[in-house]
C-alpha cells in the first residue's frame, strides 16, 4: 500500500504544481485508499445523496453531495446510497507518513 500511496501523491503534487506553485494537494484518493484498507475509520461519515455536475460550467465533473438538513447532527438520509467521509477518527496525515515510511 506505501508505494500505491506515494505513487498517487506524487501524480497529484505534479498535477496541482501549476495550481498552487509548489508540490502539494488535497490528500482525498490517498484517505479513501486507507479507509478501504482499514488503515483509517470514519467517524463523520452520513450517507447523503449525491450528484455529478455534468452541465458545460466551471463546475463540470465535481461531485455535489447534498447535505441540507444536516445542521443539527449528522444523519444517514432514506433513499441515498453514498456515504460521504467528512471526518476521520485519527490524525491522516500521520496515519499516511507512517505508512510510507513503514
Amino acid at each position: 500500500m506505501a508505494q500505491a500511496v506515494g505513487q498517487i501523491l506524487d501524480f497529484y503534487f505534479d498535477f496541482y504544481t501549476t495550481e498552487y506553485g509548489r508540490r502539494c494537494s488535497a490528500v482525498h484518493d490517498p484517505i479513501a485508499a486507507a479507509l478501504c484498507a482499514e488503515g483509517i475509520t470514519a467517524d463523520v461519515a452520513p450517507c447523503v445523496p449525491v450528484t455529478v455536475d455534468d452541465t458545460q460550467g466551471p463546475g463540470r465533473g465535481q461531485l455535489i453531495c447534498d447535505l441540507r438538513g444536516q445542521r443539527t447532527g449528522w444523519h444517514d438520509i432514506d433513499g441515498a446510497h453514498v456515504r460521504v467521509v467528512l471526518h476521520t477518527a485519527s490524525d491522516v496525515a500521520q496515519h499516511l507518513v507512517d505508512v510510507i515510511t513503514a
